[in-house]
């Protein structure tokens, strides 16, 4: 009978046994401090805004915004007011009633020279019931073709409720020169007893509600008139007022 024969155990095996005994004991007592886990990034903190200043802001504008609507309340109920008070408004009215020029052109001149007197009558009317009116200036112009022949005023005055006025004044030109066309044109007018003239009125008046008196206002004027030489008076008016305030 035969004998069995067992193959021989290799002489690395133990040497490979005790090889991962040893690494194993080895992993054990490494120490799980000695390799820290990694440290995680570093996010600076968001700085936050002060509650504090943004609140004072805050009502600084809402009481700016209240104050803001209280005034234009005020000055609607004040405006209301003052519209119930006046109404009906009418502007004041003027009109040229009466101009009366005598005009002498010098033949022996070069240019030739104009003297003019002339004299004015203005109606000023203010038909308001609750308005009086403080004229504080009126300054009358007479212009001839676009030439400005000479300027008068009218003094001060105080002008009533419903009430009508009728001012005088005089204008002196002396030695005014003349263009040769200007000339011409005037001597063949007067020669047909019909000079066409341009009358402005420049007032600066206060308006007077009870005891309060506004700011002033300029009030203008605009007559386009034909006058006779001979002083037989008016031909052709055509007026126009302006208000600026």
């Amino acid at each position: 009978m035969t004998d069995r024969i067992h193959p021989a155990a290799s002489p690395s095996a133990p040497i490979l046994e005790e090889s991962k005994r040893l690494n194993g004991a080895y992993q054990q007592k490494i120490p799980d401090q000695l390799f820290p886990p990694h440290p995680a990034a570093y996010v600076p903190p968001a700085r936050r805004r002060s509650r504090r200043c943004c609140g004072g802001l805050c009502r600084c504008l809402c009481w700016l915004l209240a104050l803001f609507v209280i005034i234009v309340i005020l000055l609607g109920i004040t405006a209301l007011v003052f519209w119930l008070v006046i109404r009906p408004v009418r502007s004041p009215s003027y009109n040229v009633q009466d101009v009366s020029p005598v005009f002498t052109i010098s033949t022996d001149s070069n240019p030739p020279l104009l003297d003019a007197i002339v004299s004015f009558t203005v109606r000023a009317e203010n038909p308001n019931r609750r308005i009086g009116i403080y004229y504080d200036r009126v300054a009358i112009y007479l212009y001839y073709a676009g030439l400005q022949v000479g300027e008068s005023s009218i003094d001060p005055f105080y002008q009533g409720h419903r009430d009508v006025r009728f001012l005088r004044s005089n204008l002196t030109t002396t030695d005014l020169p003349l263009t040769q066309e200007l000339a011409t044109s005037l001597r063949n007018d007067i020669a047909q007893n019909r000079v066409p003239l341009d009358v402005r009125v420049r007032v600066k008046a206060r308006v007077k509600i009870g005891a309060l008196k506004s700011p002033r206002v300029k009030v203008r004027s605009h007559c386009s008139v034909v006058v006779r030489p001979d002083g037989a008076g008016l031909l052709e008016r055509n007026c126009r007022v302006r208000v600026r305030l």
